[in-house]
């Protein structure tokens, strides 16, 4: 597998992702597992483009500078965010998997 660069427009707060998600439909690519910090994931959580998230849970404190899983702003903005059920949970060692979808998806 080869690997090649696409240029995309960046918006306001940064990258496109409505670019990026139409050239990878350009290039018939129909899934994506997107491995991001909390900027992207608030980016794909407030443009409702999230089907499915996984997160890892393990039992250690990080303390109060640790990063949030997601950079959303606001209560307001949180309010207008898709709601997430339980779709799968399980231990891998002593960490705690967890599979979240849409509520209604």
């Amino acid at each position: 597998m080869s690997l090649r660069t696409e240029r995309v427009p960046r918006a306001p707060r940064g990258l496109d992702i409505e670019a990026v998600l139409a050239r990878l439909v350009l290039l018939e690519v129909n899934e994506l597992l997107v491995e991001c910090g909390p900027r992207l994931a608030a980016a794909f959580l407030e443009a409702n483009l999230v089907d499915e998230l996984i997160l890892y849970v393990a039992p250690h404190f990080l303390g109060m500078d640790a990063p949030p899983l997601a950079a959303l702003a606001g209560l307001e903005n949180a309010r207008r965010l898709s709601r997430f059920q339980f779709h799968e949970q399980r231990m891998i060692d002593n960490d705690l998997r967890l599979v979240l979808t849409p509520k209604g998806a």
